[in-house]
């Protein structure tokens, strides 16, 4: 059984995911992980390093970035 079977996805939903922190883990396990999934995208990024957040989310097709300040830096 597949993961978005158990997870009742079968109608074409994606599982949308957010990762807190961007380090080694991350990005060379689990971001390419779910993209190889084909039922799951990566929606959100938590980090204090915008130029991190631009170039990874460049590769995951995510456009938009924001920082913990107020405002971002978008």
């Amino acid at each position: 059984m597949s993961l978005g079977s158990a997870l009742g996805l079968s109608s074409g939903k994606k599982v949308c995911y957010a990762f807190v922190a961007l380090g080694d883990i991350a990005q060379e396990a689990m971001l390419p992980a779910v993209k190889h999934t084909g039922n799951s995208e990566v929606v959100a990024f938590v980090t204090s390093d915008p130029e991190r957040a631009r170039r990874i989310g460049e590769q995951y097709g995510m456009t938009d970035s924001y920082g913990y300040e107020r405002g971002g830096w978008k």
